[in-house]
């Protein structure tokens, strides 16, 4: 009688496996190149479309008034050639308060396309960081908002099938302080036991004065200083900071001395006369 032979567990298992598998996956590419993939995305204006934005253009600001341009870059060429530069609401990153949530235009205002300017800089190091925007592929759309005292309204507007960025850093960096006695490059002689009122001012490279203390008696109480107060001789005179930006010098004897202040690598004085 003949019997089928016993198929062993080596019989089953194949002889070269990496060979099997190789044979395996050329086969499954074969059979998708034949059928194509039903589930790709051609169609630009479906939301999923990958594309792609190149946003060009300076990645920080230093100055009040200082005017950025932006290009982009889109890949591939989208068929509607009509973008919308924009930004978005931004943050802005102070160190003596908490951080506060701004309109992006009323820091980064945009002048024209691609175009923006500073315009509300906090001083360095503090930072407003904004996002430039590049919208494409508009579409009309209807949308329900909330109104208070009127409650929901049906309002027409456009939303976006893709949308680019690029982070921009916004501060004023000061690049010239300037003392003044309290509005004079002069301070007047004092006798031991009077005082003065000594101010700071400082302005960016554009000739800017720092937009928070554009008044004359502008002198927040909290916040960034302006400068670091020092006197060469503090036995003839001492001071005490009033504010971020002023401090109140006292005359302690006769003799001439120096106030000065700093802020990096700025530095101003002004002579101090006690008779």
């Amino acid at each position: 009688m003949e019997t089928t032979p016993r198929m062993t567990d080596d019989f089953r298992r194949p002889r070269n496996p990496e060979r099997w598998n190789a044979i395996l996956a050329v086969a499954i590419l074969a059979i998708a190149i034949a059928c194509g993939d039903p589930y790709l995305h051609t169609n630009p204006y479906d939301p999923v479309f990958p594309v792609t934005f190149d946003i060009t253009g300076p990645d920080s600001l230093f100055s009040i008034g200082e005017f950025a341009q932006y290009a982009v870059q889109i890949t591939p060429a989208f068929p509607d050639s009509a973008i919308v530069w924009a930004i978005d609401t931004v943050m802005i990153h102070r160190l003596s308060v908490p951080d506060t949530v701004v309109e992006g235009p009323t820091v980064f205002f945009p002048n024209a396309s691609g175009g923006y300017t500073s315009i509300l800089p906090p001083l360095e190091p503090e930072t407003v960081k904004i996002a430039v925007e590049v919208l494409l592929g508009a579409v009309d759309t209807t949308v329900q908002r909330y109104i208070a005292n009127v409650g929901y309204v049906t309002i027409e507007t456009q939303t976006y099938r893709h949308i680019g960025y690029k982070e921009v850093v916004l501060t004023q960096r000061l690049t010239r302080i300037q003392l003044l006695c309290p509005d004079t490059r002069v301070c007047d002689p004092m006798v031991a036991g009077g005082t003065w009122s000594v101010w700071a001012d400082g302005f960016d490279a554009l000739n800017n004065r720092i937009h928070e203390y554009i008044g004359v008696d502008a002198n927040p109480r909290t916040g960034t200083p302006i400068v670091t107060y020092a006197i060469r001789d503090t036995t003839i005179a001492t001071f005490v900071p009033d504010g971020i930006r002023a401090a109140t010098v006292t005359a302690l004897k006769s003799g001439t001395t120096w106030i000065v202040a700093t802020r990096g690598a700025l530095t101003d004085s002004l002579k101090l006369v006690v008779q």
